[in-house]
This record gives C-alpha cells, sequence and structure tokens, in this order.
C-alpha cells in the first residue's frame, strides 16, 4: 500500500498501459491517497468529514487539508516536489472531494497550476510548500548563525495590444494629427467629436500601451476622453461585446456575494456598519452591498505584509464620505502617491444608498448616475489608461476582470474558491447562510 503512494500518473501510465484499466484505477487511487492522508489523525478526520456532510471547505478546514497534503509530498518527494507530483497531488484533492472542483480551467487550479512563460507555478498547496521551503531557509540562517556565533565566541495581465481594424488605421499621420488638434479646441458638434474620438482610438492606444504615456498626458491630447460616452467607445473598441457585461450579470450575481459573504466573512456587517439581515435591504441595496463585500472577499495586498486590512480595501476600492464633503476641496487635497487614481468617491449618510457617486481620475472628480455605473465607469478608465490596480482593492478588480468583463485568466485562489462554491450553489448543494 505504501508503494502506491509514491507513484505518479506517469509510472502508472507504464504500468497499466490500457486506457479503460488505467482511468478507473486512477480515479481509486486519488481519491483513496487524499482520504487516507487526511485519517491520520483527528484533525484531518474532522476536515474530511466537515467537508463530506457540508459539501463545502471552510478557509479553516482548507488550510488543515493542504498542509496534511504537503507534508505526505515532503516526506515522500522532498521539498521541491516534481510539477507532475504537485499536479497529481491537487487533482487527487478534487477527485476525494467533488465539491472543490473549480468549473475552469483543470478544475484544480486553485490547489496547484503549473507555472508557463514567465509566470510562476500558483495555488494552495505551491503557496503552502514556498512557505515551508521558507521556514526552513530562516532556520537554516539561525543554525548557521549560531555555529559561526560559537565558534567565534544574511500591477496589466490584464492587458493586451491596441487592436488592429480601427477606422483610423488607414490614415495618415497628418489627417490623425489634424482630428488631434481638433478635438483639442472643439465641444460641438458632439457626432463629429464622437467620430474623430473613434477614428484615433487606435493612435491613442499605442500611444498608452506602446509608447507608456501617462494618464496626463493622454488628456492633454485628447481632453474630449472623459465627456460622457468616450471611455465607454474607447473599450469597447477593445472588448467587443463586453460593454454592459457588469449591468447584465450583476443583479443575479449579487445576492450570490451577498450569500457567500455571510459564510465566509461572518463579519462583514461590522466592517461595514450595517444590518446584517439582508431581508431588509432593497434590490438595489443588495447590489451596492456587494460591490462593498467583493473588496473584503478579495482583498488585495499590502506590500510584503500579506493582506491588507478590511478598512484599507473598502477605502481604496469605493471611498465613502458624508454628503456635505465638499468634492472640489477632496479633490484639491488627494496625494498622488498615497491615493493612486482611479478609484470611486461616494457621498451619502447611507453606503449601500449613496446620494451621488463620482469617479476620481487625476483629480478631477466624473460623476455617475449610480454606484454601478461608477464601478463600471472605472474598470473601464483603468483598461483603457493600462493603469494597474492599487494593491489594496486589487482582488476587488481582478474579481470583476475575471468573472464579468472576461478579460483574461486571473491567477487568484480566493475567486476560484469563489466559483467552486458558486456551482455547488447553483445546484443545490452547497451550505447556505443560517
Amino acid at each position: 500500500m505504501e508503494a502506491l503512494k509514491l507513484l505518479d500518473e506517469d509510472m502508472i501510465k507504464e504500468l497499466i498501459p490500457k486506457v479503460g484499466q488505467r482511468v478507473k484505477f486512477l480515479k481509486e487511487w486519488r481519491s483513496k491517497n487524499v482520504l487516507t492522508i487526511l485519517s491520520q489523525n483527528e484533525k484531518g478526520k474532522r476536515v474530511r468529514q466537515s467537508i463530506k456532510q457540508k459539501n463545502y471547505c471552510s478557509p479553516s478546514d482548507r488550510r488543515i487539508l493542504v498542509s496534511m497534503c504537503v507534508a505526505h509530498l515532503t516526506e515522500h518527494h522532498g521539498m521541491k516536489p516534481d510539477s507532475v507530483v504537485k499536479n497529481a497531488m491537487a487533482s487527487a484533492i478534487v477527485r476525494a472531494f467533488p465539491c472543490l472542483k473549480d468549473p475552469k480551467g483543470t478544475g484544480h487550479g486553485a490547489f496547484y497550476t503549473k507555472g508557463k512563460k514567465n509566470l510562476p507555478a500558483f495555488g494552495w498547496l505551491e503557496d503552502h510548500l514556498r512557505y515551508i521551503r521558507k521556514k526552513e531557509k530562516r532556520l537554516c540562517s539561525w543554525r548557521r548563525l549560531e555555529r559561526l556565533e560559537t565558534e567565534s565566541t544574511s500591477p496589466s495581465d490584464k492587458r493586451q495590444d491596441p487592436p488592429s481594424g480601427t477606422d483610423g488605421e488607414d490614415m495618415s499621420p497628418e489627417e490623425l494629427g489634424a482630428m488631434t488638434e481638433w478635438l483639442k479646441h472643439n465641444l460641438e458638434p458632439s457626432t463629429t467629436v464622437t467620430d474623430y474620438m473613434r477614428r484615433t482610438a487606435g493612435q491613442r492606444m499605442r500611444l498608452i500601451r506602446e509608447d507608456g504615456k501617462s494618464v496626463g498626458e493622454i488628456l492633454q491630447s485628447y481632453p474630449r476622453l472623459l465627456d460622457a460616452g468616450m471611455i465607454e467607445q474607447d473599450f469597447d473598441i477593445l472588448r467587443p461585446g463586453h460593454k454592459t457585461s457588469l449591468y447584465q450579470k450583476w443583479e443575479t450575481l449579487a445576492p450570490k456575494l451577498v450569500r457567500y459573504a455571510q459564510i465566509t466573512s461572518p463579519a462583514w456587517s461590522e466592517a461595514l456598519q450595517c444590518q446584517k439581515d439582508v431581508l431588509l435591504y432593497s434590490s438595489d441595496e443588495i447590489k451596492n452591498l456587494a460591490f462593498f463585500l467583493i473588496s473584503i472577499l478579495f482583498r488585495g495586498r499590502s506590500g510584503r505584509k500579506g493582506a491588507c486590512s478590511v478598512v484599507n480595501s473598502l477605502r481604496s476600492f469605493i471611498d465613502v464620505k458624508p454628503d456635505v464633503t465638499s468634492v472640489e476641496q477632496y479633490c484639491q487635497d488627494i496625494e498622488k502617491e498615497d491615493r493612486p487614481q482611479p478609484f470611486i468617491l461616494c457621498l451619502g449618510s447611507n453606503q449601500l444608498s449613496p446620494q451621488q457617486s463620482f469617479v476620481i481620475v487625476e483629480r478631477r472628480p466624473i460623476l455617475q448616475p449610480s454606484l454601478m455605473a461608477a464601478v463600471d465607469y472605472c474598470f473601464k478608465c483603468h483598461y483603457v489608461f493600462d493603469i494597474n490596480y492599487q494593491p489594496q482593492c486589487k482582488g476587488a478588480w481582478q474579481f470583476l476582470q475575471s468573472e464579468i468583463y472576461e478579460i483574461d485568466a486571473v491567477h487568484s485562489n480566493t475567486i476560484s474558491a469563489f466559483r467552486v462554491w458558486l456551482v455547488n450553489a447553483d445546484t443545490g448543494a452547497s451550505q447556505t447562510a443560517v
């Protein structure tokens, strides 16, 4: 039995060449291997029983599961197991507990995804392996130091190239220059402004993505870019078909995010200082609540210290101020180094029903008709201007990027965990909120 634990899938392929028999064996081998690992102590047995009963893995259960599986890997394969071995263990985990399978990719990407190109491997197994290697290295350093002392009394994953086929591609530099100059001095007619902005979009994107022009420099050349509809037009050129993604998906997704927060982050109401009973909220308040919750559920990082505080994550994503706040003075007081832009500003005594919502870009307040419109506009500003997300709220923006606008793959274990829960919630199998 011990010899079976040391097998990897390549060895099994050699030992069982027939596909049908091998598939049957692998399914049984994978699940039993992980279940056997968890049966080695009482903690593991409780985790195994908890996941089976709830059809859901809490963060504390996941930490024990990962820790025990990594301990097994290091015991049999050393501190740096081969990628095949780590991949087999990740696959074994979701085979043993199907409720942990991610509907996207391999299904076990949150536990382990092999590195490729310039991206390192990632996932909970890989993270824990790095942690114990770092811990071991630190311990060895201390031991070496002690020995010496004795003898003698050391953010755009989301980016893409400028699109081809824009209307301005067949125009001469002189024609594009003339349009750009005209846009600097004219507000009307609006149809001409819109047309010229569309035809100069390709040149604008090349200036941003290839020449590295800053937001301020782009707005100097194209002051009409912050006019109504212009950011949306550029975004639609970059990502055709995704212009209304947030409005189409959020009404359905928002209540599920609230349910998920009740299970995984029960202290959310204290952080937001609002009622915990969501039945008291209107449908619009639920949609707004979900925006605040994603900055709690998918918190960003604070330098090298790990996850930032809930307060910092919330404020970096949506800053809420009293309705008597002078927006003009607020914008003047912004320190660029301390408060990168764009971000969202809401005014009002009730953050779930703000009286006014703004997106702040280069100290300019862009009024939006609702909080949802502000989130949508702010995301599109990030994308159009090719701006890195603020580290403190990076997770919230990555969630919107991946799950709403479907732009590139985002390597996030917390987002993957939500997708896993969502699949089970949609089938009625997941644990519901108390």
